[in-house]
């Protein structure tokens, strides 16, 4: 029985069922917003429960410069979708994160992470890759 019992702990550390948690941390010298990750399943994950205001929007959930989120999603391999709060340009990560069997996701933005832009062609979550920009603002470096 306890043997049983052992097993079943472990199987559920292993996200055996189709989940896992993504962590998403700004550790960059802007607020982020809107800041979006879809798993293979086609389900949206929505981040950020800070309140940054954004000068388009105003008042919305974002991540705040030193915050974090995670989330429970279901298994998948995306980009990070968002928007600084001071910029109508949309942006992605250039890094897929992946969320799956024996891996939780987690990802970090700083002022040194490379971005793509990114536009959103009729409402829907098409995107087309312009160019890759370092994160606004950021120094170069060597």
């Amino acid at each position: 029985m306890v043997f049983a019992l052992a097993i079943l702990l472990s199987m559920s550390s292993c996200n055996l069922f189709g989940t896992g948690t993504l962590t998403i941390r700004n550790y960059s010298t802007r607020d982020i917003d809107f800041v979006t990750w879809t798993s293979d399943d086609g389900t949206v994950y929505d981040f950020g429960d800070d309140l940054v205001y954004d000068d388009v929007a105003g008042w919305v959930y974002g991540i705040a410069v030193l915050g974090m989120d995670s989330r429970q999603v279901s298994f998948g391999s995306n980009y990070i979708y968002f928007y600084f709060t001071d910029s109508i340009q949309y942006y992605r990560t250039a890094a897929v994160v992946d969320v799956g069997l024996f891996t939780d996701g987690e990802f970090t933005f700083y002022d040194t992470t490379f971005i793509y832009t990114a536009t959103i062609q009729g409402g829907s979550t098409t995107t087309q890759v312009y160019s890759i920009v370092p994160v606004p603002g950021s120094k170069p470096t060597k």
